[in-house]
């Protein structure tokens, strides 16, 4: 006899016919079912931002200021062009804003001579605009 068989068990057949399925594959079939229709939801949402950037006006030469200040390449600063309204001094703020913290991050004992005095405010938006004029 095998060690591994013992005198009461039965070896399991694989074609044998499945009974009720366990917690353990029906807590893994809603999670299946659900990353589905998330990443649905998901591919739809990305498709309309996509869109929605396509339709904002860019000029070449501002996606070539992007591109050398913020070292990105030129698809990328398009991109962030086009999230910043078109706005090329929103765009280089946020650039500023990044790094700063970046700096904040490496040299935490040398915080107040990385600090700027630049903020989250201070990043304009078309959209930012857009909302505070409506709301006044």
């Amino acid at each position: 006899m095998a060690a591994n068989d013992s005198a009461g068990s039965v070896p399991e057949d694989p074609e044998a016919p499945v009974g009720e399925p366990s917690q353990e594959d029906k807590l893994l079939e809603e999670m299946s079912v659900y990353e589905t229709r998330w990443g649905k939801q998901k591919r739809v949402a990305e498709e309309r931002r996509r869109r929605l950037l396509w339709k904002v006006p860019v000029n070449e030469n501002d996606v070539a200021t992007i591109a050398s200040e913020c070292e990105l390449d030129l698809r990328a600063a398009e991109l962030k062009l086009r999230e910043h309204g078109g706005d090329v001094e929103s765009v280089l703020r946020a650039y500023i804003l990044r790094e700063v913290e970046a700096l904040k991050k490496l040299h935490p004992d040398d915080v107040e001579n990385v600090e700027l005095g630049l903020t989250r405010k201070d990043v304009i938006s078309p959209t930012k605009i857009a909302l505070s004029r409506v709301e006044s």
